[in-house]
C-alpha cells in the first residue's frame, strides 16, 4: 500500500536489556524506601517488584528488539 522497502534491521535487544536492568535497580531502591516509609504496604510493593522482575525476564528472553530502517 505504501511501497515501503525494508533497508536493514538493527537489533536493540542488548541495549534494551541494559536499560531494563537499570530501571529495575531504580525500582528496587525506591521500593525499599517506600517499605521503610509505609511498612503496611510491604506485601503490595513486593508483589509489584516481583511483577516488574518477571516482565523484565519476559522482555529479555521471549522478545527481540529491532529497529527497521525503511
Amino acid at each position: 500500500m505504501f511501497n515501503d522497502r525494508l533497508l536493514t534491521e538493527i537489533p536493540t535487544t542488548e541495549v534494551s536489556i541494559k536499560i531494563n536492568d537499570e530501571y529495575l535497580k531504580v525500582i528496587e531502591n525506591r521500593i525499599i524506601e517506600l517499605i521503610d516509609k509505609y511498612p503496611e504496604l510491604e506485601q503490595d510493593l513486593s508483589r509489584y517488584l516481583d511483577d516488574q522482575r518477571e516482565e523484565c525476564d519476559v522482555l529479555s528472553s521471549e522478545l527481540e528488539g529491532m529497529i527497521w530502517v525503511l
